[in-house]
């Protein structure tokens, strides 16, 4: 157990020494799409995760899966390897749908509004 925290905390610490790093910066959100950007960013990082995090699952199934001697423990390993292709496949379906969407309906940087009325939110 403490070489999988090991192993983990190997793969994410650098995330955290760039967590103060955004694409924004620490300005003034002057307008709609700078909120709009962190927030996909926010779920990029997220489905990212979960793409691996399901690839890592097939990966140590599969690798049960030949590890295993019983023919039920088989059956039973394979049904989860079903399952993992099964969610790796929703979790693509539907980023290409989410992404296929903000192609089509793209806003571009044509939409600003006036900001002179807006109250100023300053980000940590």
């Amino acid at each position: 157990m403490k070489k999988i925290l090991i192993s983990i905390s190997a793969f994410l610490l650098p995330g955290v020494a760039l967590a103060g790093t955004n694409s924004i910066g620490t300005s003034q959100i002057t307008n709609a799409d700078q909120v709009v950007i962190k927030i996909v960013s926010i779920f990029n990082v997220a489905i990212y995760l979960l793409i691996s995090f399901a690839v890592l699952y097939l990966v140590w199934m599969i690798v049960k899966y030949f590890i295993a001697g019983d023919s039920s423990k088989k059956g039973e390993i394979a049904t989860q390897i079903g399952y993992g292709i099964l969610g790796l496949f929703i979790i693509l379906s539907i980023w290409g749908l989410v992404k296929i969407l903000t192609n089509t309906f793209s806003t571009g940087g044509s939409n600003t509004a006036d900001t002179a009325n807006f109250p100023k939110a300053i980000l940590p």
